[in-house]
């Protein structure tokens, strides 16, 4: 099981986090955290003129340690556990999480954007949710509601 973890967690540096990507959601199709674009549905972000997201701030969320990707490398390493279940039946894929970081840091608003298989899918969900606040991102020296994706790649 450690050298799966491993494994993972390995793949996870390579993939890294976005603020900003494509993704097709439950419907289908291939997600990118590297484009431009940005699919949410409108009903599951509640949007005004203050609450809007921005789609390219000039900083992005990020955790206030030295190593903000080694921090959610270690906190992915610490509480993701790859389903006895999903083992069994072999399962493999790279899940993707979508999530608003709002002004104040905190996530909110989770999705899985690219499925792979529930028990996979809902793991992955359930260890976003556990995340602490982010400084959140900003776009003129001001705090601004963000998308973040990451992914949480299953390797066996």
């Amino acid at each position: 099981m450690k050298q799966i973890m491993t494994s993972l967690l390995m793949v996870v540096a390579m993939a890294g986090a976005s603020c900003t990507g494509n993704a097709q959601n439950k419907n289908g199709g291939n997600a990118s955290v590297n484009d431009t674009t940005i699919v949410v549905p409108k009903d599951s972000v509640p949007q005004n003129a203050e609450d809007s997201i921005c789609n390219n701030p000039d900083v992005r969320p990020k955790y206030d340690t030295k190593g903000s990707v080694t921090f959610l490398l270690d906190f992915l390493n610490k509480n993701l556990h790859y389903p006895e279940e999903a083992v069994k039946k072999e399962l493999q894929g790279t899940v993707i999480v979508q999530m608003v970081v709002e002004k104040d840091g905190t996530p909110t608003h989770f999705e899985v954007i690219r499925e792979v298989d529930p028990l996979l899918d809902n793991e992955a969900l359930r260890v976003a949710k556990l995340l602490p606040k982010f400084v959140p991102a900003q776009k003129d020296g001001k705090p601004v509601r963000c998308i973040f994706n990451f992914s949480v790649p299953y390797r066996l």
